[in-house]
């Protein structure tokens, strides 16, 4: 209509759209990305040609500014959109819903694998969980996130639009929605609803079980518990621990809905991902969360990882053999202190020594006291009185010392374990 103004009312108008966009784009890809700068481009572009515009009487007198503007912006465009087929459209996104930091280990590898690989981005998005009364009311909440690895980069959960995102894939590791008479989870993080979101939700256990044997049918029978649950019959995939375990998830699942549900189990039972549950497949030393004055005794000059053995020493133990335990305490920092070049011992005493001892063998403690004042002015192993399994056991080679309930998470990994006889020096 050879108006100006109606075309700057336009250009102004696609400048809008292109700030919009390109917001949204950074929101989800990041400062700087290389999509949000095309069109950034495209908008000083067309200021140029609405500057040009505003320069000339009428809109068909076009000069060659504008045509070379003009031609500008066209290439501008196919860049923008070949930016989004190929920097944006290559890239999945993959949520993982974690609800307990100390059932992260099963989740490590996936997400380790997912975040080295350049067309994935992983968003970890640990969700809050609640225990139950007897009536079944939510009566506490539990959320904590500082027990994850450092390594991890955390989203809060009330900052992650889930519908709007619509991730490619969300991993899942709460089973039961709604169907558990102790714990629940916020509905809006239902299987059930999850899986209108994404295009494929995945669960994956937060636990690993024993295996199964023919005969063992109480076992089987306590399977309903954790298989016929929400997350196993909503999700697209379910990963398990074996191939036996598998075998036996499509049995109970074909058992309850019926044979003519069989080759669905079988299609989304997965065993190819075994490799997460094998809980002798520990944490990289580098990867954990350890105190920088730690770091000196584990990890040698010459880039060498000395092998971590776990000391623990119960009350129990000091109780009974008292001044004779003294001793072989002694004589265990004495090996380890020779082979210090080797090995590292950290050292776990029994929290309740100190809280118990005092009081009832102040001799008995003075020289205990003595004793753990020696090992940490020697330097040569580290004194760990935290009380943090899951540090010990993604640090830990092997296992010495009394016994204690430490014993058996070791056992479950793995590790070569030997227990300790006062008797001999």
């Amino acid at each position: 209509n050879n108006s100006a103004d109606e075309v700057i009312d336009l250009l102004s108008q696609c400048q809008d759209v292109a700030i919009q966009i390109g917001t949204y784009i950074e929101e989800y890809m990041g400062e700087g990305f290389i999509t949000v700068r095309h069109l950034e481009r495209y908008c000083e572009l067309i200021y140029q040609l609405s500057q040009c515009i505003v320069n000339v009487s009428e809109v068909d007198s076009v000069d060659g500014s504008i045509q070379e503007t003009l031609r500008s912006l066209g290439e501008q465009l196919v860049l923008i959109d070949d930016s989004i087929n190929n920097d944006i459209g290559c890239i999945k996104e993959v949520l993982i819903m974690p609800f307990k930091a100390d059932c992260w280990h099963i989740l490590d590898g996936a997400w380790k694998e997912m975040n080295g690989n350049s067309s994935v981005r992983v968003i970890v998005m640990p969700i809050p969980y609640y225990t139950k009364t007897a009536l079944g009311q939510v009566e506490t909440s539990h959320f904590a996130t500082d027990a994850y690895p450092d390594y991890v980069t955390l989203t809060p959960y009330d900052s992650y639009d889930i519908e709007k995102r619509h991730p490619d894939k969300i991993i899942i590791q709460y089973p039961y929605d709604n169907d558990n008479f102790v714990t629940t989870i916020d509905d809006c993080f239902y299987a059930k609803k999850l899986k209108d979101f994404t295009e494929e939700l995945v669960y994956i256990p937060y636990f690993k079980t024993e295996e199964i044997g023919p005969g063992e049918e109480r076992a089987y029978k306590v399977m309903d518990n954790y298989v016929l649950t929400p997350a196993v019959v909503f999700s697209d995939t379910v990963m398990v621990q074996s191939e036996g375990i598998r075998d036996l998830y499509i049995k109970k699942l074909t058992e309850f809905f019926g044979d003519d549900t069989k080759c669905l189990w079988e299609q989304k039972i997965d065993d190819k991902h075994a490799c997460l549950f094998d809980e002798n497949t520990n944490v990289s030393k580098e990867l954990v969360d350890i105190p920088d004055e730690w770091k000196n005794l584990i990890f040698a000059n010459d880039g060498k990882i000395r092998k971590v053995i776990i000391y623990k020493t119960s009350i129990s133990g000091l109780f009974e053999h008292k001044d004779k335990m003294i001793e072989k305490m002694k004589s265990v920092f004495e090996t380890f202190e020779e082979n210090r070049n080797d090995v590292v011992v950290i050292w776990c005493p029994d929290q309740l020594i100190d809280a118990t001892i005092p009081t009832t063998d102040p001799a008995l403690y003075e020289d205990y006291k003595s004793l753990v004042d020696e090992f940490k002015l020697r330097n040569f192993g580290i004194y760990d009185d935290s009380g943090d399994d899951n540090r010990l056991l993604m640090l830990g080679d092997a296992y010495y010392g009394d016994t204690d309930k430490l014993v058996q998470k070791c056992r479950k990994r793995k590790m070569p374990i030997m227990l300790q006889n006062v008797d001999i020096l």
